[in-house]
């Protein structure tokens, strides 16, 4: 068995992919350092990669998961995941207009998927809708690093949440 997306991995997807859908569908944009508009681009990973352009909203699972029994007597658990955002924009206040943004969106939760690999094409993942994720934020505020930073590090909103997925 080749061991590939599972609960945590699916999340993370779930949430890219919606909040692209959001993006796309509100035709969101901000200014750019140069002033000019521009879409955010959504990326998974712990791992701030500096080629990556601003703004973005980075996502990434993080923590064990907090796995509660549901009934005593039972082996029917419930399982909440920690989800944390890093926003980050190349203009002041930005980052707090984004994160906001972000924080409304997920509000009311969203689709679940599971995805498996594509043999047709490797890059694009087969999904089934298999879910719905509810969540809890956890925190929501401005990072503050000062001014003597990299522009990516330097307007920046973290954002973290408890989630749980139901069938």
């Amino acid at each position: 068995m080749i061991l590939t997306w599972q609960e945590p991995t699916n999340l993370e997807n779930s949430i890219a992919e919606f909040l692209d859908d959001q993006i796309a569908q509100s035709t969101l944009t901000l200014l750019d350092a140069n002033g000019i508009p521009v879409v955010p681009i959504v990326r998974i990973g712990r791992t701030f990669n500096v080629n990556w352009s601003l703004p973005m909203i980075q996502l990434y699972f993080d923590d064990t998961p907090v796995i509660r029994d549901i009934e005593l007597g039972s082996n029917l658990k419930e399982i909440n995941y920690l989800i944390i955002f890093e926003i980050r924009c190349a203009l002041p206040g930005q980052e707090i207009n984004l994160g906001k943004w972000v924080e409304n969106t997920l509000n009311n939760g969203f689709e679940y998927y599971d995805y498996s690999p594509n043999s047709v094409n490797p890059n694009s993942p087969s999904k089934t809708q298999v879910g719905r994720v509810s969540l809890t934020f956890i925190t929501s505020r401005p990072v503050s690093v000062g001014d003597d930073v990299e522009l990516f590090d330097k307007y920046r909103y973290r954002l973290s949440i408890q989630c749980w997925i139901s069938s």
